[in-house]
């Protein structure tokens, strides 16, 4: 029996790195980004290696010589052993037997390999990979040892913030415990105070606070006495901070709220810090999106929810959050619905978006959509939203952006050509029952190949027996195809048939007995696309059937598919991704990822056979 596709809680996809500048010009403007751009702009904490530079395939991936910036000039390496060493004990918030993966999931792998992965990883536009991110960055894991420019904990919250797991942070760093690392006290007030939650960032989590010289130690020192009540000890460091000069007008202002219970904002925030975006909340000022220009996520975060932001700013900090994927579907479907249009562009969507960023060209697009007079005229306008997802390589979100309005859509013969494309964003939106409305309309003869694709992708899904049986019947038209002199379609038949036996192989999916030689023959045909970086296909390798490198494999399979998502990437690739997740991460991480690629896949054509001499 087929089981539901566990993507129903649809957590929004991430834009390809890179595309936060591209975003906030006109469409018009913009061309396609180029992935190897986006990933170095996407992680501001990881250097890439140089274009030159390779990890020897003999041995675990090894970074250890590349330069990041990660590391600070003045920074002295720590040595790492193994449980209840420097680093503390094991902690996250899912174990081995809930959700997680098992502690000794780093422990292969060399410490300065780990630091630059977890760096690395990529904001992903696709649930399941994301999901996996989530996973590998709270599971409760032993500190990977050897040398180290930063303290694991350090690495680890640092990339669940930038990545918009900001709640999952607070909770890492209340139980997280590095003795005598001055970076990861700050890291970890920094994420406390992100959280939210005054009894946190008062307790024994920030003991760094009590003695500590530094003025951001000395103002939440402050803070807490306020929060304790205790008089004597709060003149006492205010006569400190008198002494020392340590006066920040901004501090200075919201301090004087908070022990007056009053709410007046403070002029400006030339130099902003995790506690003045902290005080500000509690006190109920707005948040001025400004401030996650320079503190980053967690506190777009705070300014997005905070509805007394203009609509202006809160649609700006949307172009900038679709980047970590921090949000369900609804937190951007709400925004979307209220983002205000002139009548004319909502009658002229389709050009008037040319003038827009991308989300709010997107919004544009859902709210013309929406009031649009009949089937053909919505078609066209959620085929153009569809198109701009693909060409920013954010097709999963606008596939929820847009997906309201595609169920919408009565599939007709007079709407076949957008079959494909309407049809699969419906598969991405999690909805294979309006997706099979569009596969009716399709016929083997006159549409074979897209026939053949559309089925065996439901096929993955619960269908009837009816469909099964068209199923079956499309992996035999695609077995003979494959393996013909002239198969109907071309050399893309070829790489389709490949992708889709591939996949059906590795999920145990049932293929006819009647055509399993067929099959065998079709492997001949997997290799036309991009393929997977020898060294994170070395560490893909090396983890199977080894715990203690499984978060090296898992990290190197989100970094292989990339920001630009598997589109691009040849069906042998994508299978060999599949068959690992399956290994590393289970079963139905395996079919989650599987869907979304076959959804996404675009075949590309074989090179053409050198010119004879």
């Amino acid at each position: 029996m087929k089981r539901p596709s566990p993507t129903t809680a649809f957590r929004l996809s991430a834009l390809a790195a890179g595309l936060a500048t591209l975003m906030c010009q006109p469409l018009w403007a913009q061309d396609s980004p180029s992935p190897q751009q986006s990933q170095t702009q996407q992680n501001p904490d990881s250097t890439a290696l140089p274009a030159d530079q390779t990890a020897p395939d003999s041995q675990p991936l090894d970074y250890s010589n590349a330069p990041t910036s990660l590391r600070k000039p003045d920074a002295t390496s720590v040595q790492v052993g193994g449980l209840g060493n420097s680093e503390g004990l094991a902690v996250g918030t899912l174990d081995d037997g809930h959700g997680g993966y098992s502690a000794d999931l780093w422990s292969g792998t060399p410490r300065s390999t780990v630091d630059m992965l977890i760096g690395d990883l990529p904001a992903t536009t696709l649930p399941s990979l994301r999901d996996i991110e989530r996973r590998l960055l709270l599971a409760k894991a032993d500190a990977p040892t050897g040398d180290a420019v930063h303290a694991f904990q350090t690495v680890r919250l640092r990339k669940l913030m930038a990545l918009g797991f900001v709640n999952d942070a607070a909770t890492i760093a209340m139980n997280a415990s590095v003795p005598n690392d001055t970076e990861f006290a700050r890291v970890q007030a920094d994420a406390l105070l992100y959280g939210g939650n005054p009894s946190a960032v008062c307790s024994d989590a920030t003991a760094t606070r009590t003695t500590s010289a530094e003025s951001f130690w000395i103002e939440l020192r402050a803070y807490c006495y306020v929060q304790a009540g205790d008089a004597d000890a709060l003149e006492l460091t205010q006569n400190v901070m008198s002494a020392q000069s340590l006066s920040d007008p901004t501090f200075d202002t919201l301090f004087a709220d908070i022990q007056n219970k009053a709410s007046d904002p403070p002029p400006s925030i030339d130099k902003p810090t995790a506690l003045q975006a902290f005080l500000a909340k509690q006190l109920g000022l707005p948040v001025d999106e400004k401030l996650g220009r320079d503190l980053g996520t967690p506190v777009d975060l705070m300014a997005f929810h905070d509805e007394r932001g203009s609509l202006d700013s809160r649609l700006d900090l949307a172009e900038r959050l679709i980047q970590s994927g921090a949000y369900s579907a609804s937190d951007l479907l709400a925004l979307a619905d209220q983002a205000k249009f002139k009548p004319d562009d909502i009658a002229n969507a389709d050009t008037a978006v040319q003038k827009l960023t991308f989300f709010r060209g997107q919004a544009l697009l859902r709210q013309a959509a929406a009031q649009a007079p009949d089937d053909a005229s919505r078609a066209h306008l959620v085929a153009a939203a569809l198109h701009l997802g693909t060409q920013f390589n954010m097709l999963p979100l606008v596939a929820q952006l847009q997906a309201e309005a595609a169920v919408r859509i009565n599939p007709n013969p007079a709407l076949k050509n957008n079959t494909e494309q309407i049809g699969f964003a419906l598969i991405l939106a999690d909805n294979a029952p309006a997706a099979s409305r569009w596969a009716a309309l399709l016929n083997e003869d006159g549409d074979a190949q897209l026939h053949a694709r559309f089925h065996t992708l439901l096929n993955l899904f619960p269908i009837t027996a009816d469909q099964q049986k068209i199923a079956f019947k499309s992996l035999q038209w695609l077995a003979g195809e494959a393996n013909s002199r002239e198969p109907e379609g071309g050399e893309t038949t070829r790489e389709i048939a490949g992708l889709v036996f591939g996949l059906y192989n590795v999920l145990g999916e049932a293929i006819p007995p009647d055509i399993e030689k067929d099959y065998a023959d079709v492997k001949q045909h997997l290799s036309v696309g991009r393929s997977i970086p020898p060294n994170l296909l070395q560490s893909i390798h090396a983890a199977r059937g080894n715990s203690s490198r499984r978060g090296e494999a898992l990290a190197a399979i989100v970094e292989a598919v990339g920001p630009q998502g598997p589109s691009d990437l040849s069906p042998d690739a994508i299978v060999e991704l599949v068959q690992a997740i399956k290994d590393d991460a289970g079963a139905s991480a395996a079919h989650d990822f599987a869907a979304e690629a076959l959804a996404l896949y675009v075949p590309q054509l074989p090179p053409p056979p050198p010119a004879a001499q």
